[in-house]
């Protein structure tokens, strides 16, 4: 890492409440990039020189002032970071008076930039992160695939898992924080301190992916295709999840998307996750694509169409039904063509109408769709029949 004049001054700047005498920042050419003094700044330092090649403390004694130009009285201590000399901090001042506000200066300097690599680091990694996630969850070309799998692998991501995508809204708490300091700190702050949360929690698996997209929390949770998450235990997860999330007035929304076995077909859980964002309220904070209600809406406007795993496990489930003793699908039909009026189904159908009830018993303990008592099922089983 380079000391240059603009982060030396930030240190500088930092460092003026904790001393009254002048403090210099020296780059590792022994020249003076920032100062109490601004008139010293481009100065030869001879004794801040002698501390980087020497790799130890200089102290410069009134008696030996004229060994050193263009210095004066002071110690002068190298900086480290990660193991090498990146420059110099001096304090003016009699060695004896200033060595342990020099130890401090040294101390503080060096935690200063240690931070400002940690942070740069983590502005680096998130880039990566975000341009990944960005590529993942967009709709792909042969171009697409190939970087996919190359940034993949630097990122030890794996591509053949089932995953479902999960979407947390952050708006709030970054409106929230913003009375804090600037948008570019705050948003950079909250996002550290949100994966310091989560990432080590048992909410997050090991090998699932976690992303800022804008001002949403992305989570790409490894999951089973045959076997997923009952509602239930998803909107436990969910909850679990949001309590480690940094305290708002209100549960942030979650939007849970469906499992998906095909990393060109994930961007389908991810439209999914965000419709169920949409759906969120404040005293129903978690909404998934699972839902019914929910895919009924979300069906009702990308049907028939759109690849949606749900709505396709929901026709498998209907037209199993149909393969046994009596078809489910031609019931639903008669059903949805006599207006939900079960007696006049029954009538057309020319069975007793507790045989009907019977099947729609058989078709609510499988799917879960009840038409005779909810309008968004009835939507449903017509969208069903229709694709």
């Amino acid at each position: 890492m380079l000391l240059t004049p603009g982060l030396a001054q930030q240190v500088v700047n930092a460092l003026m409440p904790l001393v009254r005498q002048n403090v210099n920042v020296m780059d590792a050419t022994g020249t003076i990039i920032a100062s109490f003094q601004s008139k010293r700044i481009g100065d030869f330092h001879k004794g801040a020189f002698d501390a980087i090649t020497q790799q130890q403390t200089v102290e410069i004694h009134p008696e030996d002032v004229n060994l050193f130009p263009g210095a004066l009285p002071g110690v002068n201590m190298p900086i480290f970071l990660e193991g090498q000399v990146i420059g110099v901090v001096g304090i003016s001042g009699h060695p004896k008076e200033v060595r342990d506000t020099a130890k401090l200066l040294k101390a503080v300097t060096e935690l200063i930039l240690e931070r400002d690599v940690l942070m740069e680091k983590f502005r680096s990694q998130a880039q990566l992160h975000e341009h990944f996630a960005s590529l993942l969850l967009a709709e792909k070309t042969e171009q697409d695939t190939a970087s996919l799998q190359a940034s993949a692998k630097l990122l030890k991501y794996d591509l053949s898992l089932v995953r479902q995508v999960v979407v947390i809204d952050t708006e709030p708490l970054i409106l929230q924080a913003l009375t804090f300091g600037p948008y570019d700190l705050v948003f950079t702050r909250l996002r550290e301190n949100i994966l310091q949360q989560l990432l080590p929690s048992p909410c997050i698996g090991p090998r699932d992916f976690v992303v800022f997209l804008e001002q949403r929390l992305v989570i790409l949770r490894e999951t089973q295709l045959s076997a997923p998450d009952s509602l239930d235990a998803l909107f436990q997860w969910s909850r679990e999840l949001s309590q480690l999330l940094p305290l708002h007035t209100s549960p942030l929304p979650i939007g849970l998307g469906s499992s998906n076995a095909a990393t060109a077909q994930l961007h389908f859980s991810y439209r999914e996750a965000l419709f169920a964002l949409k759906c969120c309220r404040p005293d129903k904070p978690v909404a998934s694509i699972e839902e019914l209600p929910v895919l009924a809406a979300y069906a009702l406007r990308y049907a028939p169409g759109h690849n949606c795993l749900p709505l396709q496990r929901l026709q498998d489930t209907l037209h199993q039904a149909s393969l046994r003793k009596f078809n489910m699908e031609d019931t639903l039909r008669c059903l949805l063509e006599q207006n939900l009026n079960t007696s006049l189904a029954a009538k057309a159908l020319f069975i007793h109408r507790n045989t009907l009830l019977f099947r729609l018993a058989k078709l609510r303990s499988s799917t879960g769709l009840d038409p005779c008592h909810h309008f968004d099922h009835a939507l449903l089983c017509r969208l069903l029949l229709e694709r």
